[in-house]
């Protein structure tokens, strides 16, 4: 085998490696926002056909647990607190405090490892304007 041939080979190889790392991570992204678009598809629908009553958020938090998994959960309740709709922003918030996520939430807040985890935290914490997240965002302040 040749030098060329040699150098050929190795180049088809390395970018084999660099493709499929990539395809997979692209994968997987367009999966999650599929899957994070139809969470968000479920709870418009049961906005419009609901008053959004305290017992229609519960069953609106417990079809969205029945159904998908929490990252897309998560996915979902971010995108409707930062929605451009006044009732998309109430909604997400009363689904976020029906789904215990200021408890999760303001455990990441305080002992997360990175920064930016704990900076995410704070910001949807602050967006989701729960009460019971006030005592984690002002320990996080000092």
């Amino acid at each position: 085998m040749t030098a060329t041939a040699l150098a050929a080979w190795m180049t088809g190889a390395l970018v084999v490696f660099a493709i499929i790392p990539t395809a997979f991570v692209l994968a997987r992204e367009a999966f999650r926002r599929r899957r994070t678009q139809a969470a968000l598809a479920r709870v418009a629908e049961a906005m419009r056909t609901t008053t959004a009553s305290e017992s229609d958020v519960a069953g609106i938090a417990a079809a969205l647990r029945e159904r998908f998994d929490a990252a897309t959960i998560d996915r979902a309740v971010e995108e409707m607190l930062r929605g451009s709709d006044e009732r998309t922003r109430l909604m997400g918030a009363r689904i976020f405090t029906e789904l215990a996520l200021v408890e999760r939430y303001s455990k990441t807040l305080r002992h997360a490892r990175r920064w930016s985890d704990r900076a995410h935290a704070a910001e949807i914490l602050g967006l989701a304007g729960a009460s019971e997240a006030v005592p984690a965002l002002v320990a996080a302040m000092t």
